[in-house]
């Protein structure tokens, strides 16, 4: 969401250096212009416009984890002909010897961030949720041998014993020797920790799940474009966080703002995604509310203060705390 902060600062690059970096990977092209791109939290991604008829181009640095260079590449020879995402033309996935963070160049997608379209209050959103619906479960459909974290290379994984125990540690982590615990308090970690512990059960169902998870699938890095009146997606962006894991983190974090979206957008998405192949486990609505829940107390889990961040964060744990504890979630 465009409101909050960065979570890492910006990479500051001026014309010069940017030709520098076009340059030396053997790109054509007179650079017009270059701009900064707002969105985007961790890493920073600069527009670059040309002079004549050459498309814009993206230059985009890995400042937050330099090794998601590598992983985002891979990633997108895997998908590139099955999920709609921005082409990419090169990587370099060392920092260059003038000091420049590991770094790659896209095409330039067109379209808005798909809460940025949704704010505009579009007549009939229920197609586009259907599509997106689809996307995920098309995703969902890459499976891995062991469920874990990827390294640079998508065939080797650092395992997870099983899936939920991966999260449940990565939670614990966070609730009891990160500062997450610290800023949610002991009663709502006594809270959230008592909800894991009496949904064991429910968790069991996607415990072998091995899928590709975007981990970030949400209302910032899904590009939305209008024509002749129709939505549509034209890519889904900013694969660093992606896992082997369960789909319905995905469907989780694609819900988290639930009380932000049109009437049926919910609904339609959900169709799309099981009408595609994916698949809902019975409980999926809790499942994917416990995993989203683990998510936003990862997030909070940062030294460093973020005033606007931690409020969002702290607001959506409590507001899924009492979903739970009044019954909402079915």
């Amino acid at each position: 969401m465009d409101h909050l902060e960065r979570r890492t600062e910006a990479y500051s690059l001026d014309f010069p250096q940017i030709e520098r970096i076009l340059r030396s990977v053997h790109l054509s092209g007179d650079l017009a212009a270059c701009e900064l791109i707002p969105s985007g939290k961790c890493n920073t991604n600069y527009l670059l416009r040309f002079k004549g008829a050459v498309k814009p181009l993206v230059l985009r640095l890995y400042v937050r984890d330099p090794l998601a260079c590598a992983l985002e590449w891979q990633l997108y020879h895997m998908l590139r002909n099955s999920i709609p995402m921005p082409a990419m033309h090169y990587a370099s996935f060392e920092s260059s010897p003038q000091g420049f963070p590991p770094f790659s160049i896209l095409s330039y997608a067109e379209g808005v961030p798909l809460g940025d379209y949704l704010t505009g209050a579009p007549e009939n959103t229920e197609p586009l949720a259907f599509e997106i619906g689809g996307v995920l479960a098309d995703i969902s459909k890459y499976k891995f041998q062991q469920a874990g974290f990827f390294t640079t290379d998508i065939l080797f994984i650092y395992p997870f014993t099983d899936v939920i125990d991966g999260y449940l540690t990565h939670l614990a982590q966070a609730l009891f020797h990160g500062v997450a615990g610290e800023k949610l308090g002991e009663e709502r970690v006594r809270r959230i920790w008592k909800l894991y512990e009496e949904n064991t059960p429910l968790l069991e169902t996607v415990r072998e799940s091995t899928e590709l998870v975007h981990a970030d699938f949400g209302l910032g890095n899904i590009l939305v474009k209008e024509e002749d009146g129709e939505a549509h997606v034209t890519a889904v962006l900013d694969w660093e966080f992606a896992h082997s894991g369960t789909c319905l983190l995905d469907v989780g974090h694609m819900l988290r703002y639930k009380r932000l979206l049109p009437d049926r957008f919910e609904e339609r998405f959900i169709e799309g995604f099981a009408s595609s192949g994916g698949q809902l486990p019975e409980g999926w609505r809790r499942i994917a509310s416990l995993l989203d829940l683990m998510c936003l107390c990862d997030m909070l889990n940062t030294e460093k203060t973020f005033p606007m961040w931690d409020r969002e964060m702290d607001d959506l744990i409590s507001a899924t705390l009492r979903d739970w504890e009044d019954g909402t979630i079915l």
